[in-house]
């Protein structure tokens, strides 16, 4: 279940990817994977105590911004 769910991220994530104007991306599939990595923090139920802390907001905006910086989307 956790890899068809896991599969079912990187296929939307490709798709948002692939459909993206501003990204200049080579390969969408493997963009895919570098971000749900660098996220897996805040969707990832190991991680649900974390969710609640006090700077988890910050910390997502701070990651996704980098991964938009990176993606050539910001």
């Amino acid at each position: 279940m956790v890899n068809a769910h896991v599969t079912t991220l990187l296929s939307h994530l490709t798709q948002i990817l692939s459909d993206g104007m501003a990204f200049s991306i080579n390969d969408p599939a493997q963009a895919a994977r570098v971000v749900l990595d660098a996220t897996t923090r805040f969707h990832n139920p190991v991680h649900v105590r974390e969710w609640s802390g006090p700077h988890i907001r910050e910390t997502f905006e701070a990651v996704w911004s980098l991964l938009l910086i990176c993606l050539g989307a910001a």
